[in-house]
């Protein structure tokens, strides 16, 4: 799936107008991952796309600062090669998903935790199969060949735990702890990471790194408030990936492959923040998730239009 030309167009339309001095307390927030994103247009495997669109709601009245929102997501897996027919030559499973994720963070100065609550289904409902093959048809794509055998009808009932604290800051230099957890029926690891920041920073609970600029005024400066690059790295265990081994609840499916239980995850990003809208970018290189497979890269692309 090609989405390449989403995010221009998300950054023509969506700009809102408000006056300045606006207390800004609602977020809409597309994010578009894409492994066409890293510019090799041919390449397109493994965690081949996912759309994110998201609600958020800030609230300030309590003495800690708390965030709540809405996603709905989907997210499209597929072999390295789509134009394979025979499924023995699939080095990972078709799988798609689609579902609704509530979260709710909260803020400190120092430190971030949010939780998140994912219902959803995976298999034919997510209509992941047609989506892809329509887009494939729209931009010239090759057809994707073997939907037929991916991951079979199930639901997603995942739950996700998030913890950042920070290590240290020093002038424009800031290291920060990440951990993650995720538990359920679809995904189940968790994962360590340390992350290098460099920049102009405010607080964490300020900050865009996790979209804490949610709740400020609208200021009548063009000027970024806060640009940042970074680098992310970590450990993972996988107890479990459903998109690879099969369902965890449900019937068998016709093609699934043994999972890697410790992979890694490496995230480069650069972070602007401007008074009522966000631009994030961020590469992702992950190390072979199943038997058979090799690392994976993929971009991100997050805006944020605050009002």
């Amino acid at each position: 799936m090609r989405l390449i030309f989403l995010p221009l167009i998300f950054l023509i339309a969506i700009p809102l107008k408000s006056q300045d001095g606006r207390y800004l307390d609602r977020e809409f927030q597309l994010e578009l991952d894409n492994d066409a994103y890293t510019l090799d247009l041919v390449l397109d495997q493994y965690y081949s796309q996912g759309i994110y669109a998201r609600y958020r709601v800030v609230d300030t009245t309590k003495s800690i600062k708390k965030i709540r929102s809405i996603s709905l997501n989907h997210r499209i897996f597929t072999p390295s090669n789509i134009g394979y027919t025979d499924v023995a030559m699939f080095d990972r499973p078709y799988a798609g998903n689609f579902s609704v994720t509530g979260t709710i963070t909260e803020f400190t100065s120092k430190n971030v935790l949010e939780y998140s609550l994912e219902l959803g289904a995976m298999g034919g409902p997510s209509l992941a199969g047609p989506i892809q093959t329509e887009w494939h048809s729209w931009f010239g794509f090759g057809e994707p060949m073997g939907w037929d055998y991916q991951i079979n009808d199930a639901p997603i009932i995942n739950g996700y735990f998030k913890y950042a604290n920070m290590l240290l800051q020093a002038g424009n230099l800031q290291i920060l702890s990440e951990s993650n957890v995720a538990a359920g029926t679809t995904f189940s690891y968790a994962r360590q990471e340390v992350m290098i920041r460099l920049g102009k920073f405010k607080a964490l609970d300020e900050s865009i790194s996790y979209g804490a600029n949610l709740g400020g005024k609208k200021k009548k400066s063009d000027i970024t408030q806060e640009t940042i690059v970074f680098i992310a790295f970590g450990p993972e265990y996988v107890a479990h990936n459903s998109t690879i081994e099969g369902n965890f609840i449900g019937k068998s499916s016709v093609h699934t492959e043994e999972r890697i239980p410790w992979v890694s995850q490496m995230r480069i990003g650069a972070l602007f923040a401007w008074s009522s809208f966000d631009l994030s970018i961020q590469y992702y290189r992950r190390s072979a998730e199943n038997e058979g497979a090799t690392f994976h890269e993929w971009v991100g692309v997050k805006l944020s239009q605050r009002f």
